[in-house]
C-alpha cells in the first residue's frame, strides 16, 4: 500500500480494461496487456541495446537491477519461439527479451530445441545472451564461472557452449581443455569470446575452439555463429 508500480502504457483492450475495472494485482493487468502488445520497460530498452541506440550498461544504470527484477510477473517456463502461439512468457524474460531482426534456424534437440550452455561471470552479459537466443527458440542454460561450466557439463551434455575466457576460479581457457579433454565432450561445438586483445583467440582456436567473437558481442554476429556452428556439428 502506497507503492506505486509503473508497469508501461498500457494498449487498452476490453481484456485489460476488465483486469483494472476489476482491481486485478498489477501482474494480471500485465499479462493482460502483453497480450494485446505491452512491452516492458525493460524490455523496450534491451531492444534499443539490439539496435545501438544506447549500451546495456547505460540500460541497468537508469532502471537498475532492482527495477528490472520487479518489472514483470512470476517466471514460467517457455516451450516455443514467440512467433509461436505459446503461454505467457517467463517473467524474467519479459524484461530480458530483444527484437531480433535475423530469423534462426535452430538445429533440433531435446524437445525440438538445440541446448545452448552459456558460461559468463558478468550476469548482464548473460542475460543479453539469453535473451537473444531464447528469442530465437534456444534452450539456454547459464553458468556464472568455470567451474559451474563444468558441473553443468556433468548434469547433461549441451549442443553447443558459449564460451568466456576471462571467468574466476577457472578460466575460459581451462574449461575448453577440459571439454576437449573428457571423450563425451571432445566434439562438443564451443564459441569463446573475450574483451581482451591478446593472443587468447590462437590460445582457444589452438586448444579446438569451433569460432570466436570480441566483446561486446554483437546479437546478429551471435546468431549467426551460432547458426553455422550447429549446423557445422549437425553435418
Amino acid at each position: 500500500k502506497g507503492r506505486l508500480a509503473v508497469l508501461e502504457i498500457l494498449p487498452v483492450d476490453s481484456a485489460v480494461a476488465r483486469q483494472i475495472d476489476g482491481e486485478q494485482s498489477p501482474e494480471a493487468i500485465a499479462s493482460a496487456g502483453r497480450r494485446a502488445g505491452m512491452r516492458s520497460l525493460w524490455e523496450s530498452g534491451l531492444e534499443r541495446v539490439w539496435q545501438g541506440v544506447t549500451s546495456l550498461e547505460e540500460l541497468a544504470r537508469v532502471l537498475g537491477e532492482r527495477a528490472a527484477e520487479e518489472d514483470a510477473p512470476a517466471r514460467t517456463s517457455r516451450v516455443a519461439p514467440a512467433a509461436e502461439a505459446v503461454p505467457e512468457p517467463p517473467p524474467s524474460l519479459v524484461r530480458e527479451r530483444v527484437q531480433a531482426a535475423v530469423v534462426a534456424e535452430p538445429v533440433p534437440g531435446d524437445g525440438g530445441r538445440p541446448r545452448v550452455l552459456v558460461a559468463d561471470d558478468d550476469p548482464q552479459m548473460r542475460r543479453l545472451i539469453r535473451t537473444v537466443l531464447e528469442r530465437e527458440g534456444y534452450d539456454v542454460h547459464e553458468a556464472a564461472d568455470g567451474l559451474d561450466a563444468l558441473d553443468a557439463l556433468d548434469k547433461g551434455t549441451p549442443d553447443l557452449v558459449l564460451l568466456d575466457m576471462g571467468m574466476p576460479r577457472l578460466d575460459g581457457l581451462g574449461v575448453l581443455e577440459e571439454i576437449r579433454a573428457r571423450v563425451r565432450t571432445s566434439v562438443l561445438p564451443v564459441i569463446v569470446f573475450t574483451a581482451r586483445a591478446d593472443d587468447t583467440e590462437a590460445k582457444a582456436l589452438d586448444l579446438g575452439a569451433d569460432d570466436f567473437l570480441t566483446k561486446p558481442v554483437q546479437p546478429r554476429s551471435l546468431i549467426a555463429r551460432v547458426k553455422v556452428v550447429l549446423k557445422r556439428a549437425r553435418t
